[in-house]
């Protein structure tokens, strides 16, 4: 059997204080320990670098640019076999990387692995706060995403294109898809996604807009030379 592969974790932030604890931890917690944690703070005006420290993970700093920026200069200090991505706001359940890092040792044409998820949202009541999960669905998201560094690396990450913000994920998978690449899909559920006022899907008319931009870019790409 061939050695295990390193993960090197990689988490962007902006504002993010209210859950960036709940995420760092859920990736201390795993039952295959993480080569090393790199949190980006994305120009954050509140104190996630300092909490993010506070855990004793690498913490890089940058202005405010975007997540695909974040991902890709977190991506570029790893130093792990692999990367596994995760949003600030989101955690991972306790055995994501000892499935994500199997599928990928066992699978070398897989590039890529991504598991199922399941969404949550506390409610509070009289008698406290709890949280309320879904049915485990698929999760061919960003902050779901086991790659190999060199790969990812190769294909120039995620956009960084401003009219493109929060297809950042979907914009590299079919860019990769459609250069012949195979990611890999299990069914084990690998992530907590959290919903509350500030996610990015709230805004509807934003969403609506850059998926379009997305689809025209798509079309593009399918007139002109492949590309990775």
């Amino acid at each position: 059997m061939t050695d295990p592969l390193s993960v090197s974790v990689v988490i962007p932030v902006r504002d993010g204080a209210n859950y960036l604890l709940e995420a760092i931890d859920s990736c201390i917690a795993q039952t295959m320990p993480p080569l090393e944690i790199i949190v980006v703070d994305d120009g954050s005006t509140d104190h996630s670098a300092e909490l993010a420290r506070s855990r004793g993970v690498t913490v890089l700093s940058q202005k405010a640019s975007g997540v695909g920026v974040a991902r890709n200069l977190g991506s570029s200090h790893a130093n792990g076999d692999l990367i596994s991505f995760l949003d600030a706001d989101d955690r991972m359940t306790s055995r994501r990387l000892e499935l994500h890092e199997h599928a990928l040792r066992i699978d070398d044409a897989a590039i890529a692995v991504i598991g199922s998820m399941v969404l949550f949202e506390s409610r509070t009541s009289e008698t406290g706060s709890t949280e309320v999960f879904s049915k485990p669905e698929p999760g061919s998201v960003a902050g779901n995403l086991t790659v190999r560094r060199r790969f990812y690396l190769a294909s120039g990450g995620q956009t960084t294109e401003p009219e493109l913000a929060g297809t950042e994920y979907m914009e590299w998978y079919i860019r990769t898809k459609r250069a012949g690449f195979s990611v890999a899909v299990i069914d084990d559920v690998t992530l907590e996604r959290r919903i509350h006022d500030a996610n990015w899907t709230r805004d509807i008319t934003r969403m609506h807009k850059n998926y379009l931009a997305l689809a025209r870019k798509t079309i593009q790409m399918q007139q002109g030379p492949r590309q990775t």
